[in-house]
């Protein structure tokens, strides 16, 4: 009985050392898919290519640390296939969305969402999921590992103060590995919101104060509400008076631009609460660096 009990404990601690990371839910949707050769594409072969990205994020393993099956970080990745250019080769969008568990809570909080217009890629029935992380073997493994290490990435920061770099500076390798003339990796792209510019709006040194806001935001603030709901509020706001003192100073900060595409909503949601003195603080700073969303937190008054 003795050694079977232990055998048992052996085994959970087993399981739970070496768990994956990723609660991913990926859909590869090619309903709409044109170009000249659409007609002669077996349109299963896109259930494969799910099916193979769904295992190559969920089932491999990325980092050394241990995640509990509600610490794994949940997210969706969106593949919208739009033509097909030759027989085995296509272009699209990627949508890529996550979310963070708020301490002693049941909610999730989005922490990052992202549209990719730069999907192109070859795939042919039966091909092998190759990916080594010092060379590049497959634009879709590369492509995932980008931006499964990227949200690993941000999910770090929000835990500790820049607790993502060994993340970015994977994300780092991968881009240095691409080949010239890949679509959504160049630096000297006129497009500013590929994957590059989207990594270096996040890593610039001169950004930083968006990495602290994470940390602020997340750590010091939303998970701190359930114990003390005041301090916050507080946590929040100074996060906030953050991303205003860096907005001034830098108003073409990428990851800024799109904050409001996955946080207003939550910040509408939680002020709409929070004492009018806290409400006026929060809207006073919201117009100023999401002004896209300003009809959106007048609802906050």
């Amino acid at each position: 009985m003795k050694k079977n009990s232990l055998l048992i404990v052996i085994c959970c601690w087993f399981l739970t050392s070496f768990s994956q990371e990723f609660n991913c839910r990926v859909t590869v949707n090619a309903q709409k898919l044109t170009g000249e050769y659409a007609s002669q594409v077996n349109k299963d072969l896109f259930k494969t290519l799910e099916q193979g990205i769904t295992s190559f994020i969920n089932d491999r393993k990325w980092t050394e640390y241990s995640f509990s099956s509600e610490e794994k970080i949940d997210c969706s990745l969106q593949f919208v296939i739009e033509s097909a250019d030759a027989p085995n080769s296509f272009s699209g969008k990627m949508y890529i969305q996550m979310s963070r568990p708020v301490f002693n809570s049941t909610y999730y909080s989005p922490v990052f969402a992202f549209q990719d217009n730069d999907l192109s890629f070859k795939y042919s029935e039966n091909q092998m999921f190759e990916y080594d992380e010092s060379s590049y073997l497959w634009t879709v493994t590369s492509l995932v590992a980008f931006y499964a290490n990227f949200m690993l990435a941000i999910t770090f920061d929000t835990y500790g103060n820049r607790g993502g770099d060994a993340f970015y500076t994977k994300c780092a390798n991968i881009v240095a590995t691409v080949p010239n003339g890949e679509a959504g990796w160049e630096t000297n792209s006129k497009n500013s919101r590929n994957r590059y510019w989207l990594l270096e709006s996040y890593t610039n040194s001169a950004n930083m104060s968006f990495r602290n806001f994470l940390y602020q935001y997340h750590r010091l603030g939303l998970d701190l509400m359930a114990k003390d709901l005041n301090a916050g509020y507080e946590g929040v706001l100074h996060s906030l008076q953050m991303l205003k003192d860096l907005y001034k100073q830098r108003t073409n900060v990428y990851a800024i631009n799109i904050l409001g595409m996955y946080k207003a909503d939550e910040l509408v949601n939680m002020f709409s609460v929070a004492s009018d003195d806290q409400k006026q603080r929060a809207v006073d700073i919201l117009k100023i660096i999401d002004p896209s969303n300003i009809e959106k937190y007048s609802q906050i008054k």
